[in-house]
């Protein structure tokens, strides 16, 4: 609004750009949503939110090789962080993922009856 006071470059023409765009802004948002329930359905949500910062690295990579752009050392250091960052968080969530073989704990086929003095509540309780 700074730049292009003109209402003229404002309008919206039925192209290719405004088709990528909205292509883009649904189709594929429709995708990576998808892609992520499926994950989270399947792995559980740390897998799925562990993947976020990998794609800034990928976008990184991308722009370099498609648009030319730097990439600087300390962008190369932090991408090599979050990624060694995500393989230890992966490596963790590995060993959590273990079956348990153990019958110690919980057992849904039994009803557990807990019976409840009320003598405390109605006053006929005495010391």
């Amino acid at each position: 609004m700074f730049w292009a006071r003109n209402p003229h470059l404002w309008k919206l023409d039925w192209n290719v750009q405004l088709l990528a765009i909205v292509y883009c802004g649904v189709v594929i948002s429709a995708l990576v949503y998808w892609l992520q329930t499926w994950c989270i359905g399947k792995k559980g949500p740390v897998l799925a939110a562990m993947f976020s910062p990998l794609i800034l690295v990928i976008v990184g990579i991308f722009s370099a090789i498609v648009f030319a752009e730097r990439l600087y050392l300390g962008s190369l250091i932090g991408a090599l962080l979050i990624v060694f960052g995500l393989y230890c968080v992966l490596w963790g969530k590995k060993d959590t993922e273990k079956p348990c073989t153990s019958r110690r704990g919980y057992d849904d086929d039994k009803i557990l009856d807990i019976p409840v003095d009320n003598s405390y509540h109605d006053g006929s309780h005495q010391n």
